[in-house]
């Protein structure tokens, strides 16, 4: 099973692709402590247990990578392709090859998130944590935010 999710973000396609591979910026929207090593082979880490390795990537175009978190839906995929320019981004998520609705739907929550907490980061230069967000946000609008 796939997931899919899109977001649109006022900012370079070169700021958005940073926020998703600069360890840096990474650790400012996503998690704590990231390390980044951006090459094919290379591998990432987070005091989240995300961890994996790059499989494929195009500067400012896509990044894909294993996704081996082993609380969540380890030994799947995620590529994250971006379509803009100078002014606007277009970012398309898919996590591939859950097994399951629930896995789908457990890491739909987790990545709406993501995308509305970078979104966030980049135009306003706020974030909010995962926690605060479901807070703030219903089911019926985590089933329209897809």
């Amino acid at each position: 099973m796939e997931l899919t999710l899109e977001k649109q973000i006022n900012c370079p396609v070169s700021s958005v692709y940073k926020a998703f591979t600069d360890a840096a910026v990474l650790s400012q929207w996503f998690t704590s402590n990231a390390k980044v090593d951006l090459r094919v082979g290379g591998r990432y880490s987070n005091d989240d247990n995300d961890e994996g390795k790059y499989l494929e990537i195009q500067p400012n175009k896509l990044v894909k990578f294993t996704w081996d978190n082993k609380n969540y839906c380890p030994g799947t995929e995620v590529s994250v392709f971006f379509n803009g320019g100078d002014k606007t981004t277009d970012v398309t998520l898919i996590h591939h090859n859950l097994a399951t609705e629930k896995h789908v739907n457990s890491m739909k929550s987790g990545w709406t998130w993501a995308l509305a907490n970078v979104k966030l980061y980049l135009e306003e230069g706020k974030k909010i944590g995962y926690e605060e967000w479901l807070k703030t946000i219903s089911n019926e609008q985590l089933a329209m935010n897809n």
